[in-house]
């Protein structure tokens, strides 16, 4: 049993935690980048968001003349959960270019599913089941990997700002048509 702050920053943790590895695979299939150090940003902004809702449905809640005096707070809990998250910004890390499949994302989630068990209750059947969920994963992945390294295909990849039009040749890049603002070589 922890003391009440550190168990308070645990329990902050093991959320921001939590939401992370659950949302990180479908991030990954949408957006094509994860962010690796959400964790420490999710320690400020999780509480201050908890404050703003709050506040939010009190101001909604409550008479006009209490809503003047706590709409100065809201406020300030609103600039600071800004501020702190542009102060964050420049320490942020991502990983880019990341492009899952549906079955890289099947496998993830039913790995994700069986830890639980695996790990907190030990159970045999789940930790088996977590393993051969990790080996079945790690062979469709090589698989996949083969077969896109051996495609010849062309592929157009939209960002942003610009639109890369690329010659997959068994797995060697060629860059046909670069759209971009500045004429450097694509990434």
């Amino acid at each position: 049993h922890l003391p009440r702050f550190p168990g308070k920053v645990y329990s902050l943790m093991c959320l921001s935690l939590t939401a992370q590895v659950a949302t990180a695979p479908l991030t990954a299939y949408y957006f094509h980048t994860v962010n690796v150090n959400g964790l420490l940003v999710n320690l400020i902004a999780i509480p201050l968001a908890m404050f703003l809702l709050y506040g939010g449905v009190a101001l909604l809640v409550l008479p006009a003349v209490v809503g003047t005096w706590i709409a100065p707070v809201v406020t300030g809990i609103n600039r600071g959960l800004f501020f702190g998250l542009e102060q964050f910004e420049t320490y942020s890390y991502n990983l880019t270019g990341v492009y899952p499949s549906l079955g890289h994302l099947a496998g993830i989630y039913l790995f994700l599913a069986l830890l639980p068990a695996a790990v907190g209750k030990r159970n045999r059947r789940a930790i088996a089941g977590a393993c051969g969920v990790l080996l079945a994963l790690a062979l469709y992945h090589g698989a996949w990997e083969y077969r896109r390294n051996h495609r010849q295909e062309v592929a157009v990849f939209h960002y942003h700002d610009r639109s890369v039009v690329v010659l997959n040749y068994r797995g060697h890049y060629a860059f046909l048509k670069y759209s971009g603002g500045d004429t450097a070589v694509p990434p």
